[in-house]
């Protein structure tokens, strides 16, 4: 059973979206100390649930989605296509999830994550009060990452 403290959640999760997101889109990020409004669209969300049980929640402004898959796919993101797009901006939210269970856990555990998907709305979170809102700047670019952690019952 992990215990996991606030500080060493958001501990973990800073190390894991500033290597995630430096590995895979060649952006470097910095964690904010307040919010900086952004306009975001769809976002993207995952569920976990080893070695805890949780949720992750990530949104991006359209312009750094962009970036983001054109870094990664080194293509314009007019010749890429809606699927193309979705998928590779779910596969690093499914890459930061793990990485972010790996750094909470400190060591190589296996993690269980659902499939992350593309949510249209906030609305689509009934529970919303239930997460941890922490901002990050990626180059200039604010966004979020939101968490939901519940202890395990063993």
């Amino acid at each position: 059973m992990i215990e996991v403290t606030e500080e060493k959640a958001r501990a973990a999760l800073v190390a894991a979206t500033r290597n995630t997101l430096a590995e895979m889109a060649f952006l470097d990020v910095l964690e904010l100390e307040e919010k900086k409004e952004f306009e975001t669209g769809q976002l993207l969300y995952i569920e976990f649930s080893k070695p805890i049980h949780g949720r992750m929640l990530l949104s991006f402004p359209t312009e750094m989605k962009q970036e983001i898959v054109e870094n990664i796919h080194a293509a314009a993101w007019e010749d890429l296509s809606v699927s193309e797009i979705d998928d590779c901006l779910l596969e690093l939210l499914n890459i930061l999830g793990g990485n972010f269970l790996r750094e909470l856990h400190e060591d190589n555990t296996r993690v269980q994550l659902s499939f992350p998907h593309v949510l249209f709305s906030i609305d689509e979170i009934t529970d919303l009060q239930n997460f941890k809102e922490y901002n990050f700047d990626a180059e200039g670019t604010p966004f979020s990452v939101c968490l939901s952690l519940q202890e395990e019952a063993e």
